[in-house]
């Protein structure tokens, strides 16, 4: 059961009580209708509510219980206590099994659009490749990518490098700043990030406080250049609020690898990067 459904069937179930409690509220004041009636409608919201949650089948199955149980009460009483039925009494034998029915019926209805929806939630995160904040390719997109760099590298014999920025301290940062600031200090860095690399360089989020850019036809001495070049610009962020400026200054660190043959796949040549990026303590 999705939670959407849970949800709708909550708000279904209050709004069929608060019905039921202003049935009670009416017939206990103003006596407009005899006992025999009260308990029939009473029947009816009870399994109103409870075949919404059980669906068409639960509906068709207990409306035939329910009439055949009616039906054998009434003609028990109908032949030994010679009780006469007007027409109106029998109107149960309709109105219960339609609303069981019509009931059970959008139940089915808003379980399965529950379950639509969950699937395109799963779906969306599934084909997802952009990171909401920064518009920037995400870790799934970073793998996909990076592998096939990795090929071309490995066929077109070319330098391949990968560079790691991670943010120091962002839980830090979020608890002293809130999350909404923070998030325009990331989205400010990967604003800056392109200022500071080539074209031809493909930069990711593959973490809320981590960075990831993929540095192709680029030795290790030209990737150091670039590797400068990236900390000096994110060495100081503004950040415009309202009107006001705020300059941070970030911790920031910077790892960077070269890729080589003995590396057997993406994984393997993130995981350097990420050992390179915990021993930069500056």
């Amino acid at each position: 059961m999705g939670k959407s459904f849970k949800k709708a069937s909550i708000y279904f179930i209050l709004i069929i009580f608060c019905f039921y409690v202003l049935f009670n509220i009416i017939y206990f004041q103003l006596k407009i209708m005899n006992f025999y009636w009260y308990i029939m409608m009473s029947v009816t919201f009870i399994l109103i509510s409870i075949v919404y949650l059980k669906g068409i089948i639960f509906s068709l199955l207990s409306s035939l219980i329910i009439i055949f149980i009616y039906g054998s009460y009434s003609l028990y009483f109908s032949i030994h206590y010679n009780r006469s039925y007007q027409i109106y009494d029998y109107f149960w034998l309709i109105i219960i099994p339609l609303f069981a029915y019509l009931s059970g019926l959008f139940g089915d209805h808003i379980r399965q659009l529950s379950n639509s929806e969950e699937k395109l939630v799963e779906l969306k995160e599934k084909i997802a490749t952009r990171d909401e904040i920064t518009n920037l390719h995400n870790e799934k997109e970073f793998y996909h990518n990076l592998e096939e760099e990795i090929h071309l590298a490995k066929r077109q014999e070319f330098d391949l490098s990968l560079m790691l920025i991670r943010l120091k301290f962002y839980d830090q940062l979020v608890a002293q700043n809130g999350q909404k600031k923070v998030n325009k200090i990331i989205r400010k860095i990967s604003d800056l990030i392109p200022q500071a690399v080539r074209k031809e360089d493909k930069e990711y989020i593959i973490k809320d406080d981590t960075f990831a850019i993929i540095l192709p036809f680029c030795d290790p001495q030209f990737s150091l250049k670039i590797k400068d070049r990236v900390k000096e610009k994110l060495g100081e962020i503004i950040i415009r609020d309202d009107g006001y400026e705020e300059v941070f200054n970030l911790d920031l660190q910077l790892a960077l690898v070269s890729f080589d043959n003995d590396i057997k796949g993406p994984f393997e040549l993130k995981e350097r990067a990420e050992e390179a990026l915990n021993y930069d303590v500056r």
